[in-house]
């Protein structure tokens, strides 16, 4: 459901600035659909591993903030460029949608591999 308001929403807002594209709308709504399976999957292992409901919910959402947090500091200094790979924020980053119309090819194998381990 949350995803079909995102969708909309972002359907209607490209309408009104005009610059509706229909390749990059699309990417939009694929965007948080592979944030959401990526970080289900992760969720899932973990609780594969650790079978108290409440640890899996704080260590998975703990994982999330910390690799929110690799994205920032990523995006931040050119030093620490490298950790963008190790954070899925990265793989589907809507500068990139916008700029280059595409979701890189890298990304979405990295994306796949994790989704399957």
């Amino acid at each position: 459901m949350l995803n079909l308001i995102y969708g909309t929403a972002t359907l209607i807002l490209f309408s009104i600035l005009g610059e509706l594209d229909v390749i990059v709308w699309l990417l939009f709504i694929v965007r948080p659909i592979l944030h959401q399976v990526i970080f289900a999957s992760m969720a899932i292992m973990i609780s594969t591993f650790i079978t108290k409901a409440r640890q899996v919910m704080g260590i998975s959402m703990g994982l999330v903030m910390g690799l929110y947090a690799l994205d920032l500091i990523s995006n931040i200094t050119e030093k620490f460029e490298f950790i963008k790979y190790f954070t899925p924020f990265e793989y589907v980053d809507a500068e990139m949608i916008i700029e280059e119309n595409i979701i890189r090819m890298e990304y979405i194998i990295i994306s796949f591999g994790i989704i399957i381990v």
